[in-house]
């Protein structure tokens, strides 16, 4: 064979390999599990660094957010966190974000996603309707909210996945035990709602197998945490 035919036979197998390995990394992203339709680039958001341990470490997020010095809020205060980011809701907050038609339909898009919401404690099941309306009024659902906006005025380079795990994280952070119970049973099945799907953005596959086994030891129903922080 001349030399020529040599390199392009080692290029198309080069290529079927590639292909190949793309489509196992896929599947064992979760492709075939049903968290990926959630989730718009989750192959390639990849985190190979060490990932939670435990499905409260991964509920349970610490330490300040990118957002955390110019809004002056902590996941290790969540209170204080509560109170500043309701006073940005669109609907309701007493110093409003205000939102373009663009930003407005960025934020109906995220914002109308069932359980990105507080569904614990109210029964909402999104953050608003398809019109932008709010769907609840309750303080958490306003600071979900409110935090949506913020990262769309201000952070516009976020994507909406970045965007959707943020609430998710508050949200675990408001409702520990309900969130904390969810993550166990979804990772130890591989079906996954929009929230959890939402905090699992971002981790290795290997960190989901992991974390999948230790939702599948743990009962739900011995979790012992806070029901809900914050007034309703």
């Amino acid at each position: 064979m001349r030399p020529h035919l040599y390199i392009l036979a080692f290029g198309a197998l080069l290529i079927g390999f590639n292909q190949y390995q793309l489509a196992e990394l896929s599947h064992e992203l979760g492709a075939s599990r049903g968290w990926l339709p959630f989730l718009s680039v989750a192959e390639g958001r990849v985190d190979t660094s060490r990932g939670p341990a435990t499905v409260a470490d991964l509920v349970t997020p610490r330490g300040q957010p990118f957002y955390g010095v110019s809004l002056n809020v902590s996941y290790d205060q969540v209170v204080q966190g509560l109170d500043i980011l309701a006073k940005l809701d669109p609907g309701y907050g007493s110093a409003p974000v205000n939102l373009n038609d663009q930003q407005k339909n960025r934020y109906i898009a995220i914002g109308a996603k069932p359980t990105i919401a507080c569904e614990f404690c109210c029964g909402a099941t999104t953050l608003v309707f398809s019109d932008g309306r709010p769907a609840c009024g309750c303080q958490h659902s306003q600071a979900m909210r409110g935090l949506l906006a913020y990262l769309i005025v201000n952070y516009p380079q976020t994507s909406d996945d970045e965007i959707m795990r943020e609430l998710a994280r508050w949200k675990s952070l408001f409702f520990p035990k309900q969130m904390t119970e969810r993550a166990a049973e979804q990772l130890a099945s591989g079906q996954f709602t929009a929230d959890i799907a939402s905090l699992t953005y971002g981790l290795s596959a290997e960190t989901l197998k992991k974390l999948g086994a230790a939702g599948a030891v743990a009962a739900p129903s011995s979790i012992q945490t806070t029901d809900m922080v914050g007034g309703c």
